[in-house]
């Protein structure tokens, strides 16, 4: 009756205490758990594009050397490979990352890129020790004239099956597997012998 306000404090339930400590607790770990799934993704996809790139290792370097056996130069036997994967691609819809870095490379060699320099930026991409030893065989070869290539891409292929092996199994990629088996059953190196070296291909841009 005096006029003045009086207040009273009530203690919170218990419950609700939780309740808020777990919301702010769960609040405060959004951000690290975001990162941690998305750093785990990456790391998948990492996993994933390096089993491709073996897995297709040991087929690449059989059509190659089937190409410079048939008298190409590097140049031309690495455009018909990638040639032949564009239209296996379309009508298989199959990708794989080793001969999307080859076609950027052949592209990049096409736009003014030296052979040494864009096969530098191939191998840089990938990061892969089996594919630096590959690139340094091509590049040297390029560099020196060297008559010898087929003989070095023949070791490399020689150990290139225990590699995909190792790195990849027999699960999982059964699918790719098969579809790159017409290295394995005679690949087409028939036609584009003669070809000009600076023949254009229809990929992203360069005609």
């Amino acid at each position: 009756g005096d006029g003045s306000t009086h207040f009273i404090w009530k203690k919170p339930e218990d419950s609700q205490v939780s309740h808020y400590l777990i919301l702010s607790l769960c609040l405060g770990a959004m951000p690290i758990l975001i990162v941690f799934i998305y750093e785990e993704s990456v790391k998948r996809s990492i996993k994933e594009r390096r089993k491709k790139i073996y897995l297709a290792y040991p087929d690449m370097l059989n059509k190659l050397m089937i190409l410079l056996g048939a008298g190409m130069s590097v140049i031309r036997a690495w455009e018909k490979v990638t040639d032949d994967y564009l239209r296996k691609k379309e009508r298989e819809h199959i990708t794989s990352p080793l001969y999307e870095e080859m076609i950027l490379t052949a592209n990049q060699i096409h736009n003014g890129y030296s052979v040494v320099e864009a096969i530098q930026l191939f191998a840089e991409r990938v990061r892969i020790k089996e594919i630096r030893q590959f690139a340094q065989v091509i590049s040297t070869s390029w560099k020196r004239g060297d008559d010898h290539v087929l003989v070095h891409l023949g070791d490399l292929h020689a150990g290139s099956w225990e590699i995909r092996k190792k790195n990849v199994g027999g699960s999982g990629h059964k699918a790719f597997a098969a579809a790159d088996d017409d290295a394995d059953s005679g690949y087409d190196h028939r036609a584009d012998t003669g070809t000009d070296d600076n023949d254009s291909m229809k990929r992203g841009g360069c005609e």
